[in-house]
């Protein structure tokens, strides 16, 4: 009786020892031993099931994929000057990306890093694994795996209650996070989500006022005065003026990024919008490249009727919302 009883426990022992063996073979144990990491905050444990490197390669060249996509739209413009200028803010913008897509790549492995060490928030576009339980990672639980192929497709959500959807693959007798799914989809949906953000977080500020736009960058505005070329060849089109403001870029960051004055519009006091002119008063504002700690000091020119009256001038861009300049 007794060697029966032996016998059964063995078996038993046995079987457990086989089932935990074949967990730690599964993308659940991996998920399991992330969320471990957020908890414990080790982040040499966290890369040992992501591959941080893979996922901000394919978040930059997704990044670049949407600007081109944006920039290289067909032109609606009938001014062939304008038209010019397009294509050399094409070139320009191109110049510019692969500085970008290595900003992108530094601030997702930033973000990654002080969200496992507890820094910061978990970054939206990576799922939050601490409020995961046990329960989460079975059949019914918040946590769903789809096999397609020698790859499973694990849906988890982020720290907004969203849906991401990622790519684990078998490495080195373990399963691994190595890139988002349809991730310019979900790319499209964040920049959408961004600028809707930006248009209804627009804030306002006076001429002249020293304004924070975001990552370390400042912004300053000039009032608008009429400017009058002393060239006859250079002077406005009849019933039209020369309006010009004076913009000041500093950049405080850690890092040199892009600045442009096509992001500036001036308004009137009817409304009416107008964008910058490609000549007009020296030295004239233009677009680059702005190292750490420096200036760019400029002024942009803008063309509009002679019986209206300059009011507004607005700034948008992506990175730093919306910033409009009035008189008070």
């Amino acid at each position: 009786m007794k060697r029966k009883i032996f016998i059964l426990i063995g078996a038993v022992f046995f079987i457990l020892i086989a089932l935990s063996l074949y967990f730690r073979t599964t993308p659940q144990y991996s998920l399991y031993q992330i969320r471990q990491a957020y908890k414990t905050r080790d982040l040499v444990l966290a890369k040992q099931y992501v591959d941080v490197d893979n996922l901000s390669d394919q978040l930059a060249e997704e990044t670049a994929k949407i600007i081109r996509d944006e920039v290289n739209k067909p032109s609606t413009s009938q001014d062939e000057w304008e038209k010019l200028g397009e294509e050399w803010g094409k070139s320009l913008v191109e110049s510019f990306i692969p500085s970008l897509q290595q900003q992108v790549k530094d601030e997702f492995k930033k973000s990654f890093t002080e969200g496992v060490e507890g820094k910061s928030e978990p970054n939206k576009n990576f799922p939050n694994f601490k409020p995961l339980g046990w329960r989460d990672l079975f059949p019914g639980g918040r946590v769903k795996i789809q096999k397609a192929g020698a790859i499973r497709l694990v849906t988890l959500p982020n720290q907004e209650g969203d849906s991401l959807t990622f790519r684990m693959r078998h490495e080195d007798g373990k399963w691994v996070i190595v890139a988002w799914e349809n991730f310019g989809e979900v790319a499209k949906e964040l920049a959408k989500e961004d600028s809707g953000k930006d248009e209804t977080t627009a804030k306002n500020t006076k001429f002249g006022e020293r304004v924070d736009i975001g990552h370390g960058w400042f912004l300053t505005v000039s009032i608008p005065e009429q400017y009058d070329p002393q060239s006859y060849f250079d002077r406005a089109g009849q019933g039209k003026k020369f309006i010009t403001v004076e913009v000041i870029y500093e950049n405080t960051g850690g890092i040199e990024s892009t600045y442009d004055a096509s992001n500036f519009e001036l308004k009137d006091s009817n409304n009416h919008r107008y964008k910058r002119e490609y000549s007009g008063r020296e030295p004239m504002l233009d677009s680059g490249v702005l190292p750490s700690g420096q200036k760019a000091k400029g002024y942009i020119t803008y063309e509009i009727p002679d019986n209206e009256q300059a009011t507004e001038v607005i700034y948008s861009s992506a990175g730093g919302g919306t910033v409009i300049f009035i008189n008070e």
